[in-house]
């Protein structure tokens, strides 16, 4: 069955719904013109997958980028009945009478709230736990009902919940529990989904740059929603941090009507999209077929839970997601703990380094298809040595970092560089691989891969801090220990099980053996035509010869006496008759077709079984 597949693929013959006024079938060369990935139509649908993650990852940070100036910093002021005084640096300060009405304005401000810690903890966390139950429905969701519609669903609802956060934060923080949960739930319908339109819209050879370029969203997400709260919070009113957002609400509507206009489920849909460019883009993107209950009954989901491909890209990805969340929830502590660092470097170091990772997503990327489009490696080989760098690099920064002496800003910033740049690597390893293994079911299968790391963000911070406890450094160097151990592991499972092909169970069965039938149809009315054309060639061909052999013979007695020498049979009926006696001529096309009509059978045969 893999090579009748690799067959349907060559043969280019691809079923689609009207577009653009075309007719219902378009025949696709396996060498067709290359469009150039600047200024093509299908830059313009990732660049719009890029700003959803944007959005999808800017709403995860929304409220711990607001939280900066929602909060009374009760631990700064300590207001007593008898006088005013700030306690700074245990540092008693006594109060001017402006100074006085001013903090007697912020106490009585109604939009800064004294939340207590596991109440701040909740706010935070809350919007993870919808988002996580939301991954596997979501990639079902986008199967049922098409991957743009729920996009930008989920878009428009974010937008919705983001703008619901301002008043429940205002009445009452039971209230903001509440938005946040549903506004993850709604924002988890983003991620597998626009991840299954990159798989649609993404040539083979390009499948690491442009999955490098959406995954640049994710950066820019949590970079935009902190730099929209360092302009919010100095806007003098309402406290300032309900414009994070008013601000990201109003965004996540923008793309939303961008994703409406330009965006469909797969270039044979859209009627903006060139025919040289969908031609393009199918010589390697295989249909995903109908939406509809027969689409969703036909996710090969026993195959796909089977694969070990598949669990390869789920265990990679829970030694990234390890790495990234021990590097931007645990790293800070030890930097404080053991390296002695101020709160103003240790800002910096954490934030800093992964401005790297969006340039080292491009470099990789564009490297990666090169390699792969040069023949140098194959598709899985570049995929498992980029899976080694996200991998071994930045567990061998760890470890160095903990034999990093007291004081040691400069080389805490290299090794935080380095870890978070070659982490940048995993864009164009195990989070391209699903659109390689099934580009139709890329959304179940990541939203696959999301469950199964689901538990990470959970235990790392859990874990390290109990191992850390005493805050000594033979801890630490444990816990990195333990990290870089745990990314050694995931590699070789990785480089074992993983593959960068496409796998057996990639199509729809009943469609494939549909296409494959109607290509093997198409060949055999193209040699009866073929051998019509050559029978009419050597009728023109023998008139002409005897034409001009015979020419100085005409009008004279015995010029059709000589026309019959030259050519025994007068006839061509005749000559049909005798070149196969017992047969006619529909007879005579049979037999010459009739080897391949039996390879055809054969590749018939072969699918029924």
């Amino acid at each position: 069955m893999a090579d009748e597949r690799t067959h349907l693929i060559a043969s280019g013959s691809y079923r689609h719904a009207n577009y653009n006024g075309y007719s219902d079938e378009i025949d696709l060369k396996e060498d067709g013109e290359k469009v150039s990935l600047c200024g093509s139509y299908r830059l313009a649908v990732i660049l719009c997958c890029t700003f959803s993650m944007t959005i999808t990852f800017a709403a995860q940070a929304s409220m711990s980028s607001a939280m900066v100036c929602m909060m009374l910093d009760t631990n700064t002021y300590n207001w007593t009945s008898t006088n005013w005084t700030m306690t700074a640096n245990s540092n008693t300060t006594n109060w001017t009478t402006a100074q006085i009405v001013v903090m007697e304005e912020s106490l009585n401000d109604p939009w800064k709230f004294n939340w207590d810690k596991t109440s701040q903890g909740w706010a935070l966390s809350s919007f993870f736990v919808g988002y996580y139950i939301s991954q596997l429905p979501s990639g079902i969701a986008a199967a049922r009902f098409g991957a743009k519609r729920v996009v930008v669903i989920g878009l428009i609802f974010t937008s919705i919940f983001q703008l619901l956060a301002v008043p429940a934060a205002y009445f009452d923080v039971a209230w903001l529990y509440a938005d946040r949960v549903l506004a993850g739930a709604i924002d988890g319908l983003l991620y597998a989904p626009t991840f299954a339109l990159v798989g649609q819209w993404t040539p083979r050879h390009e499948t690491s740059l442009l999955f490098g370029i959406v995954g640049m969203g994710m950066e820019l997400g949590d970079m935009c929603a902190y730099v929209v709260s360092l302009y919010s919070c100095e806007i003098p009113i309402q406290g300032g941090w309900p414009f994070v957002f008013y601000t990201l609400s109003g965004m996540g509507l923008l793309i939303s009507a961008l994703f409406i206009v330009f965006v469909t489920d797969s270039p044979f849909d859209n009627a903006l999209i060139s025919e040289k460019e969908i031609q393009f883009i199918a010589q390697s993107v295989p249909r995903a077929g109908n939406k509809s209950k027969e689409a969703l009954s036909s996710i090969p989901v026993k195959e796909i839970l089977k694969s070990m491909p598949v669990w390869a890209i789920v265990v990679s990805q829970i030694g990234s997601d390890w790495m990234y969340y021990f590097m931007v929830t645990v790293s800070p502590t030890f930097l404080k703990d053991v390296i002695r660092l101020s709160s103003f470097e240790i800002n910096l170091l954490s934030g800093l380094p992964f401005l790297g990772i969006i340039p080292t997503i491009y470099l990789s990327g564009y490297l990666s298809d090169k390699i792969v489009a040069k023949g140098i490696f194959s598709n899985t080989t570049i995929r498992k040595i980029n899976d080694g760098v996200c991998k071994l690099v930045p567990a061998a920064a760890l470890i160095a970092m903990g034999f990093l002496p007291e004081g040691s800003t400069a080389a805490s910033f290299v090794l935080n560089t380095v870890g978070a740049m070659a982490l940048g690597f995993c864009y164009v390893s195990w989070m391209a691989n699903p659109v390689d293994l099934a580009p139709a079911y890329t959304g179940f299968i990541v939203g696959v891969c999301e469950v199964g790391a689901v538990w990470v963000a959970i235990v790392v911070p859990i874990l390290v801090d109990t191992i850390t406890e005493d805050k000594s450094r033979e801890t630490w160097q444990l816990a990195f220990y333990i990290s870089a151990g745990l990314q050694v592991f995931c590699y070789i499972w990785y480089l074992l099980f993983g593959s960068g092909e496409l796998q057996d169970w990639a199509f729809n069965k009943e469609q494939h053996d549909k296409l494959l039938k109607k290509d093997l149809q198409n060949n055999v009315e193209t040699s009866v035509d073929l051998m019509d054309s050559l029978s009419k060639t050597k009728k023109s061909a023998q008139n002409f010869i005897s034409t001009l052999s015979l020419g100085e013979f005409k009008g004279t007695a015995s010029y059709e006496q000589e026309k019959a020498n030259a050519n025994p049979t007068s006839s061509y009926e005749q000559e049909r008759a005798n070149a196969n006696p017992t047969s006619s001529y529909e007879q005579e096309k049979a037999n010459a077709i009739s080897p391949t009509l039996s390879y055809k059978q054969d590749e018939v045969d072969k699918i029924k079984v």
